[in-house]
């Protein structure tokens, strides 16, 4: 999962971000956390990152 992660990330070129959203979503009981961050424009996911 690492290395198609990777070649996904180096074929995605770098292209300017007009909108950014950011999203937090809890999963699992208690409250573990999780911070999304999309570009809206292009409907794609850039970073996930715990806590």
């Amino acid at each position: 999962m690492d290395r198609a992660v990777e070649r996904g990330l180096d074929r995605r070129g770098a292209t300017p971000i007009k909108h950014l959203g950011i999203d937090e979503k809890s999963f699992g009981k208690g409250h573990d956390y999780i911070t999304v961050l999309t570009a809206l424009d292009g409907s794609r996911v850039l970073d996930v990152a715990p806590e």
